[in-house]
């Protein structure tokens, strides 16, 4: 080799020559690149794009993944609270008369006279525990009842004033879990049941979480007589409840949450049902109050699946 060509080897740099064979050849001539007789191989078509590509189908799945991916988020530490002590729902009642045309209920001998109705009525009002009464005669009763089935069409098959009984209905004035209402229950009951007009009474609870929460995350109870998921085991261990919290931060439209224990599960029961269930039969809940209604999708799909959780319902609007 020619001192001046080993001079440039000895920089770095490639004679002319050997460049010119070396590109003939395919095969790198830049300085550091590899020995000279490696080959060289050519950018690959679309090289400059392959990370923005990938970044860009990326962003496509999570669109496209179920309306669920965009709404999952690391968030901070979930704030579970105890439920509210009140507002208790107002409590209905309702006192039916005895029917114009048989067949009429066991203890009705007859139709409902006025004398008898203005009877009723008389009695209703005397007792403290009512905030207030009206009276539903059969024709208008029939066409709330139409209203609601969507059967308004004249000559429909909807109800009719002969099929349907006058009534009466009202609020109580004590609000509170049944061991409070039960004495104004009983007050009434006692009250009315016995007049010959009277048919039924019948009380209506209201709904202890409506207007407080959205919907509610059911637990599994203690029994293990359930339904699958439950089938077979008990309540969520502490582990399962941190899991279920866990999902829940990291959700986005999500306001605030409340955590239900058994036993005030069991009393929200006893108040709608009028019958007091075991406490094992009864399941832990979590109450969540939406910011975005759209998270009830998200939370049904994230939470439903995980180990301890019975199921998601939603609660009625007061």
């Amino acid at each position: 080799m020619a001192a001046g060509q080993d001079a440039q080897c000895r920089r770095g740099r490639v004679p002319l020559h050997a460049r010119r064979r070396n590109q003939e050849a395919n095969v790198r001539d830049e300085p550091g690149a590899g020995r000279a007789d490696e080959p060289v191989h050519p950018p690959r078509a679309g090289k400059r794009w392959g990370r923005p590509l990938v970044v860009a189908a990326v962003v496509v799945a999570l669109a496209f993944a179920g309306g669920v991916a965009y709404r999952l988020r690391p968030g901070p530490a979930l704030t579970v609270l105890p439920p509210p002590s009140g507002p208790w729902p107002v409590e209905g009642f309702t006192v039916t008369l005895c029917a114009g045309t048989p067949p009429r209920p066991e203890g009705c001998a007859q139709a409902a006279t006025e004398q008898g109705r203005r009877a009723v009525e008389a009695a209703i009002r005397a007792v403290p525990g009512v905030a207030k009464v009206s009276f539903v005669p059969a024709k208008e009763f029939a066409g709330e009842l139409n209203q609601m089935t969507g059967e308004e069409e004249p000559g429909g098959s909807g109800f009719t004033e002969d099929g349907t009984v006058p009534r009466f209905v009202g609020e109580l004035r004590v609000r509170g879990d049944a061991a409070a209402t039960r004495p104004a229950e009983d007050e009434l009951r006692a009250a009315v049941e016995k007049l010959p007009a009277v048919a039924d009474v019948l009380f209506e609870p209201g709904l202890f979480w409506a207007g407080k929460a959205d919907l509610a995350v059911r637990l599994c109870a203690a029994s293990a007589d359930q339904e699958p998921p439950c089938a077979g085991r008990g309540r969520p261990t502490p582990d399962e409840r941190r899991a279920i919290e866990n999902a829940l931060s990291s959700i986005e439209g999500i306001g605030t949450v409340f955590f239900e224990p058994a036993q005030h599960a069991r009393k929200v029961a006893e108040s709608a049902l009028g019958v007091l269930p075991r406490l094992e039969e009864i399941g832990e809940a979590y109450h969540i109050k939406l910011t975005d209604p759209q998270a009830a999708d998200t939370i049904k799909s994230t939470l439903e699946p995980l180990p301890g959780v019975a199921g998601m319902v939603p609660h009625l609007a007061p």
